[in-house]
């Protein structure tokens, strides 16, 4: 590409993009904090405006695909993105809180973090879900819900389609809808333009979301090699949330409560990594928000049990990025050290001066 005059030249080991991977020798443009593109090395040779990074490897920030904003305090916000930015994450999708602080974050954070938020979850009465959401007793209380999310303009709908691992038993605690209610809710928000995610574990509550058209699973706990065939089949993505499943250790007195939840990251650990060689999409989700599951940190544990799983660094990229090096972007990118993905050292925001930039 022709290199336009008073452009910023970043000179790159290696530049990793989703659609072509791990490319060498080559420089990434940006002219007035966006991309320009990238370009041969040697056409950033000498000149002035160039920052060299030649012994290190960029890459797009990262999206954490799945969190809780639990407060719409302002500072409380501010601290929540401070350790998100810290460990490269410029964009997060927001599980749900019963009071819609997602949307509070999304207001605050605009210019920081691209927060996408489907303000609270829509769960059945008497089942699990009201941390998060409210409960809908038929489908004339869902639609009601639906309607008013929209109202406050939130960017999909949240359905939670079982209860959460317990430990003590080794199982899934009460929660979720009849498939045939859970496709007249999907059905109602596709035809106002909303995807609907589904909060899901057990083979059976995870099948029924994907029969009734969601977007995305999340958590997936006992989800079957069967089950990941059919969301291949149907382009739904898996957020297996596996630290924190991991994480639930620190919540556990009982030796064995404790090893039924290592028996259980394991089998999650195969599940994610039978969903990778079939083709599944996979995204890479914190699901902080309690205090046993840190903002920030935790998503590059999930990282690491991803790599743990059996997924190639490109693949763990891929799912973990926010964006990628198209122009016209936003020029916001990650350094990485030993082009290992858990290892994020610094972010390199928007380029806007013939300085080196100052590394966060």
């Amino acid at each position: 590409m022709k290199r336009k005059s008073g452009s910023i030249i970043v000179r790159a080991g290696r530049i990793f993009t989703p659609e072509s991977g791990f490319i060498e020798r080559k420089a990434l443009v940006v002219r007035d904090g966006v991309i320009e593109g990238i370009a041969d090395r040697p056409d950033a040779v000498g000149v002035d405006n160039a920052v060299d990074l030649s012994s290190s490897t960029i890459s797009p920030p990262f999206c954490d695909h799945h969190l809780h904003f639990p407060s719409d305090d302002p500072d409380e916000i501010d601290a929540m993105a401070e350790a998100l930015i810290a460990r490269g994450i410029t964009a997060a999708v927001d599980g749900g809180s019963r009071r819609a602080a997602g949307l509070a974050a999304r207001k605050a954070l605009e210019g920081k973090i691209d927060v996408r938020t489907p303000g609270f979850a829509l769960f059945k009465a008497g089942g699990y879900g009201g941390y998060i959401g409210r409960g809908v007793r038929d489908m004339r209380e869902a639609r009601s819900l639906i309607d008013e999310l929209i109202s406050m303009n939130v960017d999909f709908i949240k359905v939670i389609n079982s209860g959460v691992f317990d430990p003590a038993t080794g199982g899934i605690t009460n929660g979720g809808f009849e498939r045939r209610e859970l496709e007249e809710i999907a059905g109602y928000a596709n035809d106002r333009g909303l995807a609907v995610t589904c909060h899901a574990n057990g083979d059976e509550r995870i099948r029924d979301a994907v029969m009734a058209g969601a977007s995305a699973i999340v958590h997936g706990f006992y989800v079957s090699e069967e089950t990941l065939r059919m969301m291949k089949e149907r382009d739904v993505a898996f957020i297996p949330t596996v630290n924190a499943l991991n994480s639930l250790k620190k919540t556990v007195q009982d030796e064995k409560d404790s090893d039924a939840i290592d028996r259980l990251v394991g089998q999650h650990l195969s599940a994610i990594r039978k969903a990778y060689y079939i083709g599944v999409r996979i995204l890479a989700g914190s699901d902080a928000g309690p205090s046993i599951i840190p903002f920030g940190s935790s998503f590059l544990e999930e990282l690491g049990l991803f790599s743990k799983a059996g997924l190639s660094t490109e693949q763990i990229l891929i799912s973990a990025l926010a964006a990628t090096f198209e122009p016209g972007a936003k020029a916001d990118f990650l350094v990485l050290r030993e082009h290992i993905p858990v290892r994020v050292c610094s972010v390199l925001q928007t380029v806007v001066s013939h300085d080196v930039p100052h590394l966060l």
